[in-house]
């Protein structure tokens, strides 16, 4: 498997623009893609969010959409 070299993670939808999140970006950088930073990885793209009253449910959304896209990476 090789580490990841290059990566771009952007959210849509869960801010005024398309946010990229740069803190996950790098907690991949120089690693291979597993499981287990397709769990950590969200963590570190969300740790900035401060959801307003009634949409504190979009973090769980981003968190799933970027764990799936990290795990659609170790197919190839």
């Amino acid at each position: 498997m090789r580490n990841v070299s290059n990566a771009r993670i952007c959210l849509n939808a869960v801010y005024a623009r398309p946010y990229r999140v740069v803190k996950a970006e790098e907690a991949i950088l120089r690693k291979a893609v597993n499981e287990f930073d397709a769990e950590t990885t969200p963590e570190a793209a969300v740790s900035a969010a401060n959801p307003l009253k009634h949409n504190g449910y979009i973090i769980q959304i981003a968190k799933t959409m970027v764990k799936r896209a990290i795990l659609a990476c170790m197919v190839f």
